[in-house]
C-alpha cells in the first residue's frame, strides 16, 4: 500500500512520460501487474483480517479480567460481612482493606506520597499514612528525625523502612523542629547535617503490611520504522527509542498515517531533530477519513484520503 500512495504522489511523472504510460506497456507487462496488485491486495485483506481478530480476542480477556475482579470484590465483601457478624473484627477489617485495594489501587488508609510533609507542619504528635515508593534521588537532612522538607520517599530507604523500587504503607509522625539534625550514611543514601529547622518527622514501618514491589515501567522498544503492526491497538501507547531522520516519507500532520516513518514524523511533530536521538511516546490511533500534509521542521508532509490507522507522537516525560 506505501508502493501505491508512492504512485499516486507521482503520477505527474507517469504523465509526462509517455515511455511509462499504460497504453505503452505490452500486454505481458499489464498481465503481471495486474496480478501483483491482485496478490497484494489479498495480503493486506488476510492481515487486516488477523489484526481484528487479535484485537476482539484482546479486548475479550479485557472483560472477563474486569469481570473476574468484580466477582472476587463482591465474593470478599460477603465474607467481610459475614466474619464481622461472627464478631471476627479484626480479621474483618483486614479483608475490608484488601478490598478497598482492589477498588481504588491504593493501599486502605493511605494517602498518596506528598513528596515532603512541610505542609503538615505544626501538627506535632499526629500520625499519618502514606503509601511511598523507596527512592535514592531526594534530598535528605538528618538521621532518624529528619527535616520536615526532606524527600519522604528517600527518607523512608535512609531510615531502614522501604527499598528502593519498593512500595508500601508508611507511618509518619509529625515532630517539632530540631536544633540541629545530623547526617550519616545508611542503606545507601547519605543525608546532610543542618543547623535548627521549624519541623521534622520520623519515618516508620505499618506493621502486617510488607513492601511490594512496584510496577515496571514501560519497556522502551526500537524503532519499529512504522507503526502498520500496532494498528488497532487504538488508545495504547507504546516507548521507543528512535533517531531523528529526515528521508523517510510521512502522511498527516499532528496525527499521522500509521505508515508514515516514525523517526521523521517525530521530527516533523518538533519531539526530536535530525541525528538526535530519543525516547518518543507513540499512543495509537483510530483511521482518519483525511490526512493534510504540512511543512514543519524541515520536513515535508503530505495529504492522503482515508486510511485504516493513524499514532500520535509526544515527547516522553522522565
Amino acid at each position: 500500500m506505501n508502493l501505491c500512495r508512492l504512485l499516486a504522489f507521482g503520477l505527474f511523472l507517469i504523465v509526462v512520460s509517455p515511455a511509462r504510460a499504460d497504453e505503452d506497456l505490452p500486454a505481458e507487462a499489464k498481465k503481471l501487474i495486474e496480478e501483483h496488485e491482485k496478490a497484494s491486495g489479498e495480503i493486506v485483506k488476510k492481515t487486516e483480517e488477523i489484526l481484528k481478530k487479535a484485537q476482539e480476542a484482546q479486548q475479550k480477556a479485557e472483560q472477563e479480567l474486569i469481570e473476574r475482579k468484580q466477582k472476587l470484590i463482591a465474593q470478599l465483601e460477603e465474607l467481610g460481612k459475614r466474619l464481622k457478624k461472627e464478631g471476627k473484627a479484626p480479621q474483618a477489617k483486614v479483608v475490608a482493606e484488601h478490598v478497598e485495594e482492589l477498588k481504588t489501587g491504593r493501599l486502605a488508609g493511605a494517602a498518596p506520597d506528598p513528596g515532603t510533609v512541610v505542609k503538615l507542619r505544626g501538627q506535632n504528635g499526629k500520625v499519618f499514612f502514606f503509601e511511598v515508593t523507596g527512592a535514592q534521588n531526594g534530598t535528605v537532612w538528618g538521621t532518624d528525625i529528619y527535616t520536615d522538607d526532606s524527600s519522604l520517599a528517600t527518607a523512608a530507604v535512609h531510615a531502614g523502612v522501604l527499598k528502593v523500587g519498593h512500595k508500601a504503607v508508611v507511618k509518619v509522625t509529625i515532630l517539632p523542629g530540631e536544633q540541629q539534625y545530623r547526617g550519616s550514611m545508611r542503606n545507601g543514601i547519605k543525608t546532610t547535617d543542618y543547623k535548627a529547622w521549624e519541623g521534622s518527622f520520623k519515618v516508620e514501618a505499618v506493621k502486617g503490611r510488607k513492601p511490594r514491589r512496584a510496577a515496571p515501567k514501560p519497556r522502551v522498544m526500537a524503532d519499529p520504522g512504522t507503526l502498520v503492526g500496532f494498528r488497532g491497538q487504538n488508545g495504547k501507547s507504546f516507548l521507543f527509542e528512535i533517531t531523528g531522520q529526515n528521508t523517510g516519507s510521512v502522511w498527516g500532520t499532528g496525527v499521522y498515517t500509521d505508515d508514515s516513518s516514525l523517526a521523521t514524523a517525530a521530527v516533523h511533530a518538533g519531539i526530536v531533530k535530525v541525528g538526535q536521538k530519543a525516547v518518543v511516546k507513540v499512543t495509537i490511533l483510530p483511521g482518519e477519513q483525511q490526512y493534510t500534509g504540512s511543512d514543519r521542521n524541515g520536513i515535508i508532509s503530505i495529504d492522503w484520503r482515508d486510511w485504516l490507522g493513524s499514532y500520535r507522537i509526544e515527547t516522553e516525560k522522565k
